[in-house]
């Protein structure tokens, strides 16, 4: 089941008002009777564990829409992120694919959302493929969508960046031209438990497919997301904070150490009342998200972390970089400190080795270590901001043909924020694990 472009364009449509339009969303509604040019876009709502996820078939993640749009499924309203499910709670604005390559003398980058307004490049191939969100589960073994489910809530979307219509693709101001396709396409399939060790993740399993004729030398792919942590329908983006852990202590064996490498945000405080000082329980964004890579085409890969403070404003813009030296000098993002706009800016941020300190360090001068100062504003930025952050990784060759596969994890964990004073990591680390063991190897414990 599926909703059709009509719910689209108010996802789209949704967060801005009617007065600031950008004419790429206006041509979108000039052309919306136009069926047969129409991408045959889909969303559907992972919700059989504690979070609500809802994701798409043309390459982005959560629903971007303060106008409720209908979960196809069940006909309540679709949420982007909500945890724990049906409390009012917002996690996520969207997220979405990166995928950047060096094609001829060309530097190319498809996104399906981040950075660069009104510019979306991935799209359903209704015409050649079917868009259809395939639907299976192992709930019912009587039930048509049992055959060759993984999951109890398997949904499987196909998108590519081929579709060249400006209309839907819209131009890219700071590169200055339409969009120029690599010709790749992106096989998602995503999975979701209710079972208690997995009910606070989805993991999606990818494959990266070049369509083209021609060979995509240095590949990078990046998930990018978009944050804004508090009440649903409420606009809640200024006050979050993000990082990157790496390891917790184990909840199994005291004394030892699990490697996670989650890339987490969370709200800065977790709203409290303000004069109780109280949180209201699960009506409190108290809790943590994040993304961890669980497969990617290849070990030898460099993994990377960034994280930056969005404004429309350049000078109100920043996030942590690196001097430039003299084999790499310091690039900057067309005036913006943080925001990678255009394609050569977002190549540049996946494809530079660059491991960002967490948020809260921002009023830590780390120009010993070879990075830029602090902002004026870094005080302000360490408790809380707009913030957008991106994992990537790269760069591998992909020939006509060829496929590449990568495996991640959106994942929550819970008393992030605790009056307790308990590690704000147990359960988010924990939920980071189940994710791995689960994908290692799906209902088959090989590894104790």
């Amino acid at each position: 089941m599926k909703i059709k472009i009509a719910a689209l364009m108010i996802i789209l449509l949704g967060a801005i008002s009617a007065g600031a339009r950008t004419k790429y969303q206006e041509a979108v509604l000039t052309q919306m009777s136009h069926a047969d040019s129409i991408p045959d876009a889909s969303i559907n709502v992972h919700n059989v564990g504690k979070m609500a996820l809802t994701i798409t078939n043309y390459g982005e993640i959560g629903l971007p829409s303060d106008i409720p749009v209908p979960d196809p499924m069940t006909g309540e309203p679709a949420p982007s992120l909500s945890f724990p499910k049906g409390y009012g709670l917002n996690y996520l604005y969207d997220g979405g694919y990166w995928v950047g390559a060096i094609v001829g003398r060309d530097t190319l980058v498809s996104t399906g959302t981040g950075a660069d307004y009104g510019v979306h490049e991935f799209w359903p191939r209704a015409l050649i493929d079917s868009g259809a969100i395939v639907y299976r589960s192992t709930n019912n073994p009587d039930a048509p969508e049992y055959d060759s489910a993984i999951s109890q809530q398997d949904f499987i979307a196909n998108f590519a960046d081929t579709l060249t219509d400006s209309k839907y693709t819209g131009y890219d101001p700071y590169s200055r031209r339409f969009h120029r396709p690599m010709n790749v396409k992106i096989w998602q399939k995503s999975y979701a438990w209710g079972y208690d060790y997995a009910e606070d993740f989805v993991i999606f399993d990818c494959v990266l497919l070049n369509l083209g004729p021609y060979e995509l030398k240095n590949v990078y792919i990046g998930i990018y997301m978009d944050y804004d942590i508090g009440k649903q329908y409420r606009y809640v983006g200024g006050d979050d904070i993000c990082g990157f852990i790496r390891t917790v202590p184990s909840r199994y064996i005291p004394g030892l150490i699990d490697t996670i490498n989650v890339a987490w945000a969370a709200d800065n405080d977790g709203d409290p009342d303000p004069i109780s000082g109280q949180y209201a329980g699960y009506f409190s964004p108290t809790s943590a998200v994040g993304v961890r890579l669980l497969r990617t085409p290849s070990d030898r890969l460099k993994f990377n972390f960034n994280w930056w403070a969005s404004d429309y404003r350049a000078e109100q813009d920043w996030g942590p970089r690196r001097t430039g030296t003299a084999d790499d000098p310091f690039r900057s993002f067309s005036g913006y400190m943080g925001t990678p706009v255009g394609d050569m800016n977002k190549y540049y941020m996946m494809a530079r080795e660059e491991f960002d300190y967490n948020q809260s360090e921002t009023y830590i001068d780390h120009t010993v270590d070879g990075w830029l100062p602090p902002p004026d504003n870094a005080y302000g930025i360490s408790n809380g901001a707009d913030i957008k952050t991106l994992v990537s990784f790269g760069p591998f060759n992909l020939k006509r043909g060829e496929v590449a596969p990568f495996t991640y994890a959106v994942l929550a964990g819970q008393d992030f924020h605790n009056s307790k004073n308990i590690y704000p990591f147990l359960d988010l680390g924990l939920n980071a694990l189940w994710s791995e063991w689960i994908f290692d190897n799906p209902g088959v414990d090989t590894d104790g």
